[in-house]
Order: C-alpha cells, then sequence, then structure tokens
C-alpha cells in the first residue's frame, strides 16, 4: 500500500464508478462504526495470556467485527460523495444550505485528510489536531477545511449489472473556494436549501464538485422530498455528524492500526521521554 503526500495528481477526489449502494445504508454502517469507537475493551480474562497482544474467541471476534465495521462504515461514506469528471457536467439540487441571523451559510464544517493509497485518491479521514496530536499531519499531509452540504445528484447511473439509477442523494463536500461561491449563490437565491444549478467542472486542477454553477430554480423542500423520496432514499439532508464519525479515529488508531505518523510519540508524552530519537520510516509513503 502506497500513500503519497507530495503534489496531487488531475484526479477526481472520489472513485470513479457510481456508487450502487443506498445513502441509509452509509449512514446506519456510520452510525455502528460511531458505536464501536466508544465500545470498551475487552476485559483481561476474554484475551490470550500473552500480555493482550494476541486474542480469542469473543474478543478476537469483538475486535474483528467492530474493524470491518469500520472499514466498511469508511468505504460508504467515501462513496456516497458527489463528484464531476473534468470537462463533465451534472444538475443538482440542494438539500440545505440555508443562511443563518449573520447571512452566513448554515452548514457544519471540518478539518479533513485527503490520502492517495494504492495510487488512487478519496481516501479522507478526519483530522483531529484540535484535540489530539495527528498522526497524519506529523506524516506531512495538510488537511483541508471542508464544508458540508447535501444534494440530489440528477444524473442517471447504470451499474454493472445494468441497474439504473437517478436522482440520488449525495454528500457535497467543499472546499474553501468554493464555500466563497457557494455563500456568493446562497445570498442571491436567499439561501442554497431547494435550488437547482447546472454544475460544471471546467479543469483538472478545478474543485471536483465543480467550479461553475448556473441557477435555474428553487422548489420548496417539502416539494422535493415528496417528489424524489423513495423506500430506499429520504430526500433530506444527511446525518453529519454520523458520517464523520465514521472516518474519524483516535491517534492510537491512525498508528497501530492504519500506520499514519512518525515512530516516536507525541512530544510530551511519557514514552516520549524514553524513546530514541526515530523519524517516520516511510517519509511520506506507506
Amino acid at each position: 500500500m502506497a500513500i503519497s503526500f507530495g503534489k496531487k495528481p488531475a484526479k477526481p477526489e472520489a472513485e470513479e464508478t457510481p456508487w450502487e449502494g443506498k445513502p441509509t445504508e452509509a449512514i446506519a454502517a456510520a452510525k455502528e462504526a460511531a458505536k464501536a469507537h466508544t465500545k470498551p475493551a475487552p476485559k483481561p480474562q476474554e484475551q490470550a495470556s500473552s500480555g493482550g497482544i494476541l486474542k480469542r474467541g469473543t474478543a478476537a471476534k469483538e475486535t474483528f467485527d467492530r474493524e470491518e465495521a469500520k472499514a466498511e462504515a469508511r468505504a460508504a461514506t467515501n462513496n456516497i460523495r458527489f463528484w464531476i469528471d473534468d470537462g463533465k457536467d451534472a444538475t443538482i439540487t440542494f438539500l440545505d444550505g440555508d443562511l443563518d441571523a449573520d447571512g452566513m451559510l448554515d452548514i457544519p464544517y471540518y478539518f479533513e485528510h485527503n490520502l492517495q493509497i494504492g495510487g488512487r485518491y478519496g481516501n479522507h479521514f478526519a483530522c483531529i489536531q484540535e484535540s489530539e496530536p495527528c498522526p497524519i499531519c506529523e506524516g506531512g499531509d495538510n488537511p483541508s477545511y471542508v464544508g458540508l452540504l447535501t444534494i440530489i445528484d440528477h444524473r442517471s447511473y447504470k451499474s454493472k449489472a445494468g441497474k439504473e439509477f437517478s436522482n440520488q442523494v449525495r454528500l457535497f463536500v467543499a472546499k474553501r473556494q468554493t464555500i466563497k461561491q457557494l455563500q456568493k449563490l446562497a445570498e442571491k437565491r436567499g439561501g442554497l436549501a431547494g435550488c437547482t444549478f447546472d454544475a460544471s467542472r471546467t479543469g483538472s486542477q478545478s474543485a471536483a464538485v465543480g467550479n461553475m454553477f448556473d441557477f435555474t430554480e428553487k422548489t420548496p423542500l417539502a416539494t422535493l422530498k415528496k417528489q424524489y423520496s423513495t423506500k430506499e432514499m429520504i430526500a433530506e439532508p444527511m446525518n453529519y455528524e454520523d458520517i464523520v464519525a465514521a472516518i474519524t479515529f483516535t491517534a492510537e488508531e491512525l498508528r497501530n492500526t492504519h500506520g499514519f505518523g512518525s515512530l516516536r510519540p507525541p512530544v510530551g508524552s511519557e514514552a516520549d521521554d524514553e524513546a530514541p530519537a526515530k523519524t517516520s520510516k516511510y517519509k511520506g509513503k506507506l
């Protein structure tokens, strides 16, 4: 597995195949991952007698299931993201993005890493720098400050099995330059919620969600929910807390499970006082 922190090539930020699942399933998986983060560690007697390193029986199965849930949830939340290929267009409708009392977009923000693994970008991890030292930052990758919205992607897709999908609810992840554009659009339209735009991506270095947005119409949210909701999908804003929880890991998990960060413990930690001076063995690659 290779992780590169160098200059990013001109590639979209997500997998280049339409996702065949359902947003509601992704959110359910994210909730399971969030629960797993707070689940207590197995009791000592449930682990093998080798200092807790090896696990057997119930402890082994619980750990395996917990790691599987986290991996599936992270993959699901990555795959429900909206993006546009270079030179392509898409018609989208925002399901949130109202203005607050100060006239600013009322949406959630957080810091995020987008890593290249196996030669492909679209591997997203929440940055934990504001709560504890972030191992991914230690490896040399700078996180992006992004805002989250929910849209209906009116494009049509065909799965490998030949099934057609259209009007899918997607996660719209906007970086700072895109947020500036959306802010101006929202000011003109009294908020983004219910607004439909023809979005275009006009260059390989432009935002994966598009860099041109032409307004077409504004529809009441109640009408959109009634028109586009199905048994599998509700046309309403996603649960962002659960989605971000699925890609949020502790520093210990990022180091020990995912292999990020320096080999030396964080400065000021108890282990740091005794640890030999070492640098990251992968120097930007893993």
